[in-house]
C-alpha cells in the first residue's frame, strides 16, 4: 500500500521514539508488544495479509509501517487533521485506541463525544485552533492516566513514562 503523506512519517517518528522494543510485561494488558504493536494486532495483520502467525518479536519494519498507517493513521482520520492536531491525534490513537482518541478529540472540541470522526467533528476541527485543541487532548490524556493508576495500582510503574510521552507531545505542539 503506497503511503500518501509525509505527515504520517513525521507522526510515526514521534510515536516510535516513545515506544520501546519487545516486551511482555504481565502487568501490561496488551501483553507481548514490540515497538507499540501488540501481538493481537500483529496476528490480525498477518491473517489479513495471508501470512502465517508468528511472534510480534519478529515484526518487520514494512509490517510495522503498514499497521501504523492503516490501523491508526487512516482509521483515526489523522490525514484529515491540521498540524499539530494530526500528530497529537495519531499518538493518541496509538496509545489509547482510535475510538478513545476520537472521544478525546471531540471532548477537546466541546462537541458530543461519540467516538466517530464524521462531518460534525471535522467541521468543529475546521473552526477551532488546532494547537489549542491538541493541548487540551494532552491535558485529557494526563488526567486519564492518573485516573487509571488510581483504579489499578499495578499501572503506577508506567505513569512516569506516560507523562514523559505526554510532555514530549506538549513540547512538540508548542513548537509546531
Amino acid at each position: 500500500m503506497p503511503i500518501k503523506t509525509d505527515r504520517f512519517f513525521v507522526a510515526l517518528d514521534f510515536v516510535l521514539r516513545a515506544e520501546g522494543g519487545y516486551n511482555n510485561d504481565p502487568d501490561d494488558p496488551g501483553g507481548a508488544t514490540n515497538r507499540g504493536i501488540i501481538q493481537r494486532e500483529y496476528d490480525a495483520y498477518r491473517r489479513r495479509s495471508g501470512l502465517s502467525l508468528r511472534s510480534v518479536k519478529f515484526i518487520e519494519q514494512k509490517e510495522l509501517i503498514e499497521i501504523y498507517y492503516t490501523d491508526y493513521w487512516l482509521v483515526g482520520d489523522c490525514d484529515k487533521l491540521p498540524v499539530p492536531l494530526d500528530l497529537t491525534h495519531f499518538d493518541t490513537c496509538v496509545n489509547f485506541c482510535p475510538l478513545q482518541a476520537a472521544e478525546f478529540l471531540q471532548e477537546a472540541l466541546g462537541i458530543t463525544a461519540d467516538g466517530l470522526i464524521g462531518p460534525k467533528t471535522l467541521a468543529a476541527v475546521a473552526n477551532a485552533d488546532g494547537k489549542v485543541v491538541a493541548e487540551k487532548i494532552c491535558d485529557e490524556r494526563i488526567s486519564f492516566r492518573y485516573q487509571r493508576v488510581k483504579q489499578k495500582l499495578s499501572q503506577k510503574k508506567y505513569l512516569q513514562g506516560w507523562l514523559n510521552r505526554d510532555n514530549a507531545l506538549k513540547r512538540y505542539i508548542q513548537n509546531a
